[in-house]
């Protein structure tokens, strides 16, 4: 952390210069965003300034170990009230934005499936009302329901049949996880 000419560089808010010794050093891991690419860091450990402690409890009985935390946070610093947070929350909090992304594509593909759905239903009420006439013929010359379903409903089917033959790959290939690693240096 020295300067071209030497001199320590400044690693703090005041600007006060200081003589680092390196005590450790620990594995690249992501202290942001999962997409972002993992930054140089550096930790520092000044007691007289410390104000966060991170501590790994047991997922057995968080309440119990929060309370003892509580006590023996009270013996350093009474009258200091206790602030705590997750990690784990505190990472979520990051994809809040991406969760609702999510949610609203899956609204607009059923709103867009919907009004898919509503063509199909008005292009076919068309289909029968231009081919009332045909339907009576086929009818009165003795056409089983089943039959005349079958005449009407074939081209459709065809149609639906070809749509989803083009849209599964894409949809499969969509949707399919990326094999990327995750970013690392």
């Amino acid at each position: 952390m020295a300067n071209d000419d030497g001199n320590f560089a400044s690693l703090n808010d005041n600007n006060i210069p200081f003589k680092p010794r390196v005590i450790g050093i620990v594995k690249d891991f992501h202290f942001k965003s999962l997409y972002e690419q993992i930054d140089p860091m550096y930790l520092i450990y000044n007691p007289a300034t410390t104000s966060t402690v991170l501590i790994k409890i047991q997922a057995a009985d968080p309440a119990e170990t929060l309370a003892r935390l509580e006590r023996l946070y009270h013996t350093f610093n009474p009258g200091i009230a206790f602030d705590f947070r997750f990690v784990d929350d505190e990472y979520q909090a990051l994809y809040v934005a991406e969760q609702r992304v999510a949610k609203l594509s899956q609204y607009f593909a059923g709103i867009a499936i919907l009004i898919s759905c509503l063509g199909l239903f008005g292009l076919a009420s068309y289909s029968a009302e231009r081919r009332t006439k045909e339907v009576g013929i086929r009818k009165v010359l003795g056409g089983s329901n089943a039959h005349i379903f079958m005449l009407f409903s074939k081209h459709f089917f065809s149609m639906i049949l070809i749509a989803n033959v083009v849209a599964l790959p894409l949809a499969i290939r969509g949707t399919a996880a990326p094999k990327a690693e995750p970013s690392a240096r």
